[in-house]
């Protein structure tokens, strides 16, 4: 009994034949169950609730206090306040139900409309029910409601609107995409020539249909067991929920058995397990651009909670039917709506069809869509997988659910494609991304980016751009050192404003500053965690989201440096807040090298620095760093050495001022090479070249420096403070002048202040703890990613 409450209960959210199977399993039919009418209970629930409609239902006074986040609840709100008086029967009629509502606007006026027709439908329908499963029944064949007919003054709209004088025309206008040839003029603009596209959209809508299902099957309105029963074999047998196929025929083909034409020789298939479609789906919705069954009020309804716990959309736009045309010209579809008992909807049709037939046929719950594509696009979408490109490799998704599987085909030969990215949202702590507070979207996670320089956005799953910050769009712009993330957002609301071809965000991305905050957080903690480490297994350069490099003219290299200085009691941010807040004076630093370009022997292979600190700790009578000249080009119309250096100058000088004296020492065989005149650099290219005892070592600026010759013996003697001078291909130190100005606060200066860190973090760690204890409390989440202080 308590089972049968509960289908009843359950029941006002679907329709009520969908319930006979589970009564006839279940309880052995449908007419009276244990002394009880359960069907005639559950006509009589869903009139109820259609009924209670008054505007004393939705009092004004609590909306000044109440904000509706669902749309849903916005329209019926505005509709139960239309309504002024509900009048049952009459003499005349005692079977009617009349409707009196004072609409404020066409919204309202059409809301109320789509209720009278709303109670209408329902009370067709339950009389239907009702003859259907008591009309048979002795003592119960009678057994009805009081109501048959509902009606209003406003299904009459120009007899209503003239009386009442309206302000407004009673019926809302919409744009709509009807004419076929539309379509091939709608979709090559916005999309080019891109396969891979089609594929895109073809996704998004199998995933959406899936989740539903899943929504369903969460809330009890769909048995779980009895749908994944009834899905197609294909994905019954391998365990996934959506399966995208590239295929060609091979000699040894069968597809002919699973519904491809004979004639097609290159094709898309992509099936899968979600609720399918209802024949009045596929006409009103799937067959008309534009259109989309997931902004219709039926949909929101039954999935739009308005409380962020509803079906999360990868589609928007309604775009579907044009995503069959960047792909093909001819399309098969099978499909069968969850609602449906065993027969669905199947069609063929071609582009330049005027009218389309739909078959019914028994067919698997979920659906099946197939498009005949041409070689060229097989080609194109069966080249080599990319993951540094996924869009070329169709590679769109990154979730682990639903489960997606993509393959290439060719007969019965088999290459899978897989997921470059794939992130489980219920074990985020225990993986590489990190998650932020934005109230803006229901969750927004993040992590370091495979190619610093790439920014990848997904949208609810669905990769929406791969970004160059060169070239396309820069998320940190304001903090250039900062790598580039790869984001996840997923956004119920659709607040993620996108363009229409989804490759872009319309304006700056929602969670930008949320993001960036963590990002230089994330920092902050890794530098703690360095301060904390062994001086040899310290890694300068590996810093997740930090790099401090500039690329040389183009073609020739790069300079890199590191994240932090080494000075004797602990590290100091690269930059120039953080070296004029630790009073460093003197910077020495040192260049490595991964080529034989600034070598004295091309045939030299250097030694690549290793990312660790060279330099001892307890021998630190200045501040140190080193820097990475690559340069791997050639194509300059100056020497490599001169770019080299004239790179670094640019990189380093924001950092230590304009006035610093400079002293450059290098071998004497890279030196030579130097173009002296030809330097840009002001604080080089001033005085000539010295060379310097011991012989092979030269010494370029610095003309107020006498002491070059104690200096290199500091560098190169044996109380050097490096590890092994097998690396060193010169060195420079830099003498800020005293009165430097402090230079302006940026963002990671401000996030700095903020955690209360000290100037310079302290190797010890007792002095570490208690200088850095605000920051180790405010950063506990992002330390536990490191080593602990």
């Amino acid at each position: 009994m308590l089972d049968l409450c509960g289908i009843v209960a359950r029941s006002h959210g679907y329709n009520i034949r969908s319930t006979f199977t589970w009564l006839i399993d279940q309880h052995g039919g449908t007419g009276p169950l244990y002394s009880t009418v359960p069907v005639y209970q559950m006509g009589v629930l869903r009139i109820a609730d259609y009924l209670d409609l008054h505007a004393e239902r939705a009092p004004s006074n609590l909306l000044k206090v109440k904000a509706l986040r669902s749309s849903i609840s916005q329209r019926e709100w505005a509709a139960h306040a239309a309504i002024t008086d509900i009048r049952y029967g009459g003499s005349n009629d005692p079977e009617r139900l009349e409707i009196i509502a004072e609409p404020s606007s066409a919204a309202q006026y059409t809301s109320v409309l789509r209720w009278v027709e709303g109670i209408q439908s329902e009370l067709d329908h339950t009389w239907a029910t009702l003859g259907e499963v008591y009309g048979g029944v002795k003592n119960l064949s009678k057994l009805g409601l009081r109501l048959r007919r509902v009606t209003s003054p406003l299904q009459d709209r120009d007899r209503y609107s003239s009386q009442r004088n309206l302000s407004y025309v009673p019926k809302l206008a919409a744009f709509r995409a009807t004419e076929t040839a539309l379509l091939p003029l709608l979709a090559k603009p916005l999309y080019g020539d891109r396969p891979e596209v089609g594929i895109r959209e073809l996704m998004q809508n199998a995933i959406d249909a899936v989740n539903e299902r899943k929504s369903l099957q969460k809330s009890g309105k769909l048995s779980r067991e009895l749908a994944e029963l009834q899905y197609a074999e294909s994905l019954r047998s391998i365990g996934v929920d959506v399966i995208i196929d590239v295929c060609t025929r091979g000699e040894s083909d069968n597809s002919s058995l699973n519904g491809v034409p004979d004639d097609w020789e290159h094709w898309v298939e992509v099936v899968d397990g979600g609720v399918g479609m209802t024949p009045q789906t596929v006409t009103d919705y799937f067959l008309c651009a534009g259109a989309s069954f997931r902004r219709s009020l039926e949909w929101q309804r039954a999935f739009a909670s308005g409380k962020g716990d509803g079906v999360v959309r990868c589609g928007q736009f309604g775009i579907g039917t044009l995503a069959l045309f960047l792909l093909g010209d001819e399309v098969c579809v099978t499909t069968r709506h969850y609602s449906e008992e065993r027969l669905g909807t199947q069609f063929r049709a071609r582009l330049s069809d005027d009218e389309i037939e739909l078959k019914r046929q028994v067919s698997p719950l979920g659906t099946s869509i197939c498009i005949r594509i041409t070689k060229e696009a097989f080609e194109s979408l069966a080249g080599k997988y990319d993951p540094m490109r996924p869009q070329r490799s169709w590679d769109w998704f990154c979730l682990d659910s639903p489960r997606i599987l993509c393959r290439i085909r060719r007969g019965d030969d088999i290459e899978i494609r897989p997921q470059s990215v794939l992130v489980s949202l219920n074990d985020i702590d225990h993986s590489e991304w990190r998650t932020v507070e934005c109230d803006a979207f229901d969750r927004v996670i993040w992590r370091p980016a495979n190619e610093s320089w790439r920014h990848r956005l997904y949208a609810n799953g669905i990769l929406v751009a791969s970004w160059h910050r060169n070239f396309d769009r820069n998320l940190f712009s304001d903090v250039t050192e900062l790598k580039q993330p790869d984001v996840l957002v997923i956004d119920q609301s659709s607040n993620l404003e996108l363009n229409l071809t989804r490759n872009d965000v319309i304006g700056v991305p929602g969670y930008k500053e949320a993001v960036e905050r963590d990002a230089l957080l994330d920092h902050c903690a890794w530098l703690l965690a360095q301060a904390g480490m062994p001086a040899n297994d310290r890694e300068p350069f590996q810093a997740p989201m930090w790099e401090k490099q500039s690329y040389m003219s183009p073609g020739d290299g790069v300079v890199k440096g590191p994240c932090y200085i080494v000075t004797e009691k602990g590290l100091v941010p690269l930059t120039a807040w953080h070296v004029h807040r630790a009073g460093i004076r003197i910077l020495t630093t040192y260049f490595t090298s991964t080529n034989s370009y600034i070598s004295d022997n091309k045939n030299d292979q250097m030694v690549h620095f290793p990312p660790k600190a060279i330099f001892k700790q307890d021998m630190l009578p200045t501040a140190y760093a080193s820097f990475v000249l690559d340069v791997f080009g050639g194509f300059g119309p100056v020497s490599h050495t001169n770019v080299a250096i004239e790179e670094f100058s640019r990189l380093i000088t924001p950092i230590i001022g304009q006035d610093a004296e400079w002293v450059l020492v290098m071998p004497t065989i890279i030196a030579d090479r130097l173009d002296v005149k030809g330097l840009r650099s002001p604080q080089l290219g001033g005085g000539g070249i010295r060379h310097l005892t011991p012989a092979g070592w030269s010494v370029l600026g610095g003309d107020s420096y006498t002491d070059v010759s104690s200096l290199l013996s500091l560098v190169l003697g044996p109380n050097s403070p490096i590890q092994s001078n097998n690396a060193i291909r010169g060195f420079a130190q830099m003498t800020r002048h005293a009165s430097s100005s402090q230079p302006k606060e940026d963002k990671f200066a401000s996030v700095w202040a903020e955690l209360r860190l000290p100037d310079v973090l302290p190797f010890d760690a007792a002095l570490r703890q208690k200088q850095c204890a605000h920051a180790e409390l405010m950063l506990a989440k992002h330390i536990a990613r490191y080593t602990k202080i």
